[in-house]
C-alpha cells in the first residue's frame, strides 16, 4: 500500500502502530521495514501509538516523528 503512494509524492505518511507486534526481534524487523518503506516515499514519517521502548529503533529505521502511548486498553 505504501508503494502505491510513491507517484503522488506525499510530504508525510502516518502509520498507526496500535496492534502492530514489536516485542520480538522478528516482529520489529517487519515493523522497521514498514517504516523504511514509508520513508522511501515521504519526507516525514509519523508513527502513532508507538511503544516508548521502540522510539530510538524507530528513528533508526527512518521515522521522523512519533506519538507514544502506554498501549493500555481504552474503553469508550
Amino acid at each position: 500500500m505504501i508503494a502505491r503512494l510513491a507517484p503522488v509524492q506525499p510530504r508525510c505518511v502516518s502509520l498507526d502502530f496500535a496492534g502492530v507486534e514489536t516485542e520480538s526481534a522478528v516482529d520489529w524487523r517487519a515493523a522497521a521495514e514498514l517504516i523504511a518503506q514509508a520513508r522511501g516515499v515521504a519526507r516525514d514519517v509519523l508513527l502513532v501509538n508507538l511503544p516508548p521502548a521502540r522510539g530510538e529503533a524507530a528513528a533508526a529505521a527512518g521515522a521522523t516523528h512519533a506519538v507514544f502511548c502506554d498501549m493500555g486498553r481504552l474503553t469508550v
